[in-house]
């Protein structure tokens, strides 16, 4: 629906922030269900106030379309993580996974614990708890991030019957086929990351959609203990019970599978605390945060020195459409790179920290261009062939001339000005012939270039 770009926040007394603005992709604008998915987002992600999930910080429209501003992560996302996981003993991996983990459950419960003014549950179901919506950040904690698909009560947005909403790996079986869903949908695909990061390979592996669907619906997952043998009989219980076909008989909640890993792991290899993932993290995205920092450096140095004077500051006159091209920030999901400015609201300002780049024209404006240019041809095109052929001369043949002159405003003829009267003493002009109201074809002249049309212009 949307990409994000890093931006930084510029407060009084030089206060600055950095936030992740989401803006609208370009073809979705006029779209009023897409506008409605995305503030539908903004509002459920706002009421949820949890240190385990993003926080929704701001949301508004311009000429750009909507946008949201979000808490910025400085780190990335699991799904990031699991690409450039070194090789590790098992049991310090085991610590960092059940740290984030729990927070990313804990994070869950607290979606499904959303309730109204009213105090009564909106039954939030996420629909799209995967690693790449978890976010670790170098400060040690994992975030859920996104709920542009979470089904509540009190959305504006209904889906459709029959159309599922998802990544297909982490589907529920009632997911997939359409059914009405509850937390235990999410459930699902908590169990499905554990299997995952337990096993070292897709459960679904990645395949047509419509099979990978079917064996969701009809095949039950492989228990864990039958890849890994020497699996702990604790873990395998608990991945299982998550994983199980029927939601009826599937672990209840995020927070009683929490519970139940959390009890595990504290009587095996123990969970990490914030200052090792964090430690952790560093040492895997620190080089490419530092670059990132190096790029803000250069663009805020390249637009501090072409700012506009103080008469043309911000504020002070029409707005800067500029764009700015997209700077990919570590843990923010990026779904299409879009040539966008994005501000925050009017009596703030909002810097793109991306080096900036012409906006490319509207398809109209050129459509628009094209079709005057045309009509601007045919025009002058259609007024030459209806001038009054040229007045025959008696004496010397006249010399060639380039192209037909003007007539004046006596419809006079006029004779061309390379002709002396030493060369032609007497001339005899013929009277233009009368005029008739159905239209004669033009006589043309044999050294005339004229413009040649073809029978069909088009």
């Amino acid at each position: 629906m949307a990409t994000v770009y890093l931006a930084r926040h510029q407060g009084v007394g030089g206060f600055e922030r950095d936030v992740a603005v989401k803006v609208m992709h370009a073809h979705l604008r006029n779209d009023e269900e897409s506008k409605l998915h995305l503030l539908d987002e903004a509002r459920l992600a706002a009421r949820i106030r949890h240190p385990n999930v993003v926080s929704m910080l701001e949301v508004g429209e311009d000429e750009f379309g909507l946008y949201l501003v979000m808490e910025y992560i400085e780190g990335d996302s699991l799904a990031g993580l699991l690409h450039v996981w070194p090789e590790m003993d098992g049991t310090r991996r085991n610590r960092l996974l059940a740290r984030i983990v729990c927070d990313a459950l804990a994070g869950l419960e607290a979606a499904h614990q959303l309730c109204g003014e009213n105090g009564e549950s909106l039954g939030l179901v996420h629909r799209d708890f995967s690693p790449h919506n978890i976010m670790v950040g170098i400060d040690g904690v994992a975030r859920l991030t996104d709920f542009s698909i979470a089904k509540a009560s009190d959305r504006a947005v209904r889906t459709r019957t029959g159309l599922v909403k998802g990544k297909i790996g982490y589907m529920s079986p009632e997911q997939a086929r359409g059914l009405n869903l509850d937390r235990r949908c999410d459930v699902w695909a908590a169990g499905v990351i554990l299997w995952e990061l337990f096993a070292g390979r897709r459960l679904f592996p990645k395949g047509d959609a419509v099979s990978t669907l079917l064996r969701i619906v009809t095949e039950p997952p492989p228990k864990l203990s039958e890849i890994i043998p020497n699996a702990p009989e604790p873990l395998v219980l608990a991945i299982s019970g998550a994983l199980e076909m029927e939601a009826e008989r599937r672990t209840a909640t995020a927070e009683a599978l929490r519970l139940q890993l959390e009890a595990y792991w504290q009587s095996a290899d123990g969970i990490a605390d914030r200052e090792e993932v964090a430690s952790f993290v560093g040492s895997l995205v620190g080089e490419r945060l530092r670059d990132q920092a190096a790029q803000i450096r250069s663009v805020r140095q390249t637009r501090r020195l072409s700012a506009p004077p103080a008469s043309q500051a911000p504020g002070s006159g029409p707005r800067d459409t500029g764009s700015a091209e997209e700077v990919s920030a570590p843990g923010v999901s990026v779904e299409s790179a879009l040539p966008l400015a994005a501000e925050l609201p009017p009596n703030t300002e909002s810097t793109l920290v991306a080096p900036a780049v012409k906006v490319p024209r509207p398809r109209w404006v050129w459509l628009a261009a094209i079709a005057l240019s045309t009509l601007a041809l045919l025009i002058a095109t259609r007024s030459y062939w209806q001038q009054e052929p040229p007045p025959k001369v008696a004496g010397p043949a006249l010399p060639a001339i380039s192209a037909p002159s003007a007539k004046t405003e006596e419809a006079q003829p006029i004779i061309p000005t390379s002709v002396s009267a030493a060369s032609s003493p007497t001339l005899e002009l013929q009277a233009p012939p009368p005029q008739h109201s159905a239209p004669k074809t033009p006589t043309r002249t044999p050294n005339a270039n004229r413009l040649k049309l073809a029978k069909d212009p088009y």
